[in-house]
């Protein structure tokens, strides 16, 4: 299992620094084309908002993973520790249900992509529905991980507002 979320990490901030990366290459050829020429190309306005889902989707899982991802410790860092290694479970568990619940519809999703194309790129709608896809998949392994990482740790290490590891 901890090598496949060493692998799943590795990907995954692959897809993030990948996504920065065209993000910031769009944007730059917006702003010199903006500045230097008649008109700016259509396309790169599209290929951001393609980047930022995969951004998104693929930073989705590894927020999780450290912790970062907004949630509201107030309760669980004032709990005793069994109560707060308990709670995290519970967390993970329903983090869990909610991206199996949307990995079946995401591929359906995904598939119906196939039959729409992009107006500015004209690439398949399926390449950026993939998006949800990805982030319901990422999710459920990082909290399946996090899930199994608390039941092998003795309640009294937890410590509050514990996310997960790096």
């Amino acid at each position: 299992m901890r090598l496949l979320v060493r692998l799943l990490v590795v990907i995954s901030r692959s897809v993030v620094l990948a996504a920065f990366a065209v993000i910031i290459a769009a944007v730059l050829v917006q702003i010199v084309s903006r500045t230097f020429l008649p008109r700016s190309p259509v396309w790169t306005e599209e290929l951001t908002r393609f980047a930022l889902l995969y951004l998104a989707a693929a930073g989705a899982g590894l927020a999780l993973r450290s912790g970062d991802l907004v949630n509201v410790d107030l309760f669980v860092g004032g709990l005793p520790a069994r109560a707060r290694t308990i709670a995290m479970i519970f967390s993970g568990l329903a983090t869990m249900v909610l991206a199996a619940a949307m990995f079946l519809p995401s591929l359906q999703f995904t598939s119906i992509g196939g039959l729409q194309t992009s107006p500015a790129l004209g690439w398949s709608m399926s390449a950026l529905h993939f998006t949800t896809t990805l982030a319901a998949g990422s999710l459920f392994v990082f909290a399946f991980a996090r899930v199994l990482e608390l039941l092998m740790t003795p309640a009294a290490e937890v410590p509050p507002g514990a996310g997960g590891a790096d």
